[in-house]
């Protein structure tokens, strides 16, 4: 009968045999041969050990062990060369050779994540591969502005369709030589979430499609981690750091959980974080990121720190002005129709139609008995016409000027006829130059009316040309 052992059972059944295993020889035993061999090979292959199997049977032991023995040997030649072709476990200094992805926007930072959108097709199918091969990594380098170009002034959508038509050459060059090496985290469609983990120089270029790079891993200059100035620098950026807290709420989460563990924190890691979640521009992040000296890039990141609170500062001081702007001129709206209704209430006031009718028709009152009927017919039914209307509608505003020209109109009220053709004439010479022709039309009409004793009639437009 056949008993399959699993690999922790196995161990401790062969350290509990290891007593009565060392006295014997390979001649004595093929099992112990073949248990020895499972033992040299320890944790390196669940599949194998889980291959053993113990037989009954004594007559069939031979060969069964003998059989296994060849599949253990064997399985451990195809280990052994394969592991020459594709590190089993690859660490990501390993990588020497990187396919090279440009970032438009800002750089990636250690230890942080970004979605990009990957345009190339042949780049998008290496980097696939990449992950089916279990090598799920590439290096995430910024893209330089073109020539003449202002990277505060070009759009983000310019700067992807700028980046998606780079390629070969052209793209080498543009690319900052710093980057970082990135983890290809996930791929949907033509999104690529890429990780963070380390900083990558680039030296040469090696293919053009898709754009492969030979890279060198970059590391930290040394430094004193008691030092007075790098400590006093870091705990200024986590101050600073929790003062942007106070004004901005976009990365308290990322804030609160890094500072939790002041004692824990390490300074490279304080200096990324602080630039990359500050809202400078790609250029002054990219600076920080090429800093390979702790104290320096502490430095950097504390500017930049100080820039983004004083912003938000500026920020909050807006939004309070307009705020408090808002409320006053609600407050005083709402204090008006508080007014306004008491006023109702008490009869002190009525509504603003109302009282523009009785400010009209007390306007006309005077000059009611001179006004002519059908003059005083139109007024009426303005006025009608006025308390049917909407307050906020356009036509509204046109009848109350409409009744206010018609109420401060003079009815019944004439001037005396005045003939004076000399003084007329001395009138238009004085403010008037030119004109020979109208003047003579306007003598004219004055000379008539006098003629006549009345001025019935009217100039026509025709006489000024």
């Amino acid at each position: 009968m056949l008993k399959a052992v699993n690999s922790s059972c196995f161990r401790s059944r062969l350290h509990n045999l290891a007593p009565s295993l060392r006295p014997a020889t390979e001649s004595e035993s093929p099992l112990l041969r073949v248990l020895g061999s499972l033992r040299g090979l320890g944790g390196r292959s669940t599949r194998l050990t889980c291959r053993a199997f113990f037989c009954s049977d004594a007559n069939d032991a031979s060969s069964r062990v003998a059989e296994i023995e060849a599949k253990v040997k064997e399985e451990d030649v195809e280990v052994k060369s394969s592991s020459a072709i594709v590190p089993t476990n690859p660490r990501p200094e390993d990588y020497l050779t990187v396919l090279a992805l440009p970032l438009p926007h800002r750089p990636l930072f250690p230890g942080f994540y970004m979605p990009i959108y990957v345009k190339d097709p042949k780049l998008l199918a290496a980097l696939q591969e990449s992950r089916r091969r279990h090598a799920p990594y590439a290096g995430a380098f910024l893209l330089k502005d073109e020539p003449g170009t202002d990277s505060n002034v070009v759009s983000g959508s310019e700067a992807e369709k700028n980046t998606s038509d780079l390629s070969g050459k052209e793209l080498y060059d543009r690319l900052h030589e710093v980057g970082t090496l990135a983890q290809i985290s996930s791929i949907q469609g033509d999104q690529v979430v890429l990780i963070g983990h380390r900083r990558l120089r680039i030296t040469e270029m090696v293919s053009e499609d898709p754009l492969t790079v030979k890279v060198d891993h970059l590391k930290d200059k040394p430094y004193n981690k008691d030092a007075d100035v790098i400590k006093a620098t870091s705990f200024e950026v986590i101050s600073t750091l929790r003062d942007v807290l106070k004004t901005s709420s976009l990365w308290r989460d990322h804030v609160q959980t890094y500072t939790q563990h002041i004692g824990d924190f390490n300074f490279p890691r304080l200096a990324d974080f602080g630039a990359a979640i500050s809202g400078a521009n790609k250029l002054e992040c990219q600076q920080v990121l090429e800093e390979l000296d702790v104290d320096k890039r502490l430095k950097f990141t504390l500017e930049l720190l100080k820039k983004e609170m004083e912003i938000n500062r500026i920020q909050e001081s807006i939004a309070k002005a307009i705020e408090e702007k808002i409320s006053g001129e609600q407050r005083r709206y709402l204090l008006n129709e508080q007014l306004k209704a008491i006023k109702k209430e008490l009869g002190l006031e009525t509504d603003d139609k109302t009282a523009l009718s009785a400010k009209f028709r007390e306007r006309l009152e005077p000059v009611k008995d001179k006004c002519p009927p059908h003059v005083a017919q139109v007024i009426e039914e303005e006025l009608a016409k006025l308390q049917l209307l909407e307050a906020s509608s356009s036509e509204f505003n046109v009848t109350r000027n409409y009744l206010d020209w018609l109420t401060v109109l003079p009815w019944g009220v004439y001037s005396d006829e005045n003939f004076d053709v000399l003084g007329a004439q001395k009138i238009l010479d004085e403010d008037h130059y030119g004109l020979t022709d109208v003047k003579e039309r306007i003598l004219e009409f004055i000379a008539v009316g006098k003629l006549r004793g009345s001025s019935q009639g009217f100039l026509r437009f025709e006489i000024i040309r």
